[in-house]
């Protein structure tokens, strides 16, 4: 899943609601693009309350788990 924003700057409650469209869908993975800052900002979101993404995040804990 993608979402796509235009805001001036990502903050944590866009990436809290990317988060629960993942979670109530079931996927493991999506992508939050904002095209509204000077420069294109994207970020992975992985949900992790999916079973695919158990083992990733436990090995990688700097992965963005919002």
């Amino acid at each position: 899943m993608v979402e796509l924003k235009a805001l001036i700057k990502l903050e944590e409650v866009h990436l809290a609601q990317a988060m629960n469209y993942y979670q109530a869908y079931n996927l493991p993975i999506g992508l939050l693009i904002n095209f509204g800052a000077k420069s294109l900002e994207f970020k992975m979101v992985y949900n992790v309350n999916h079973s695919d993404n158990k083992d990733y995040i436990k090995n990688n804990p700097k992965t963005n788990k919002f």
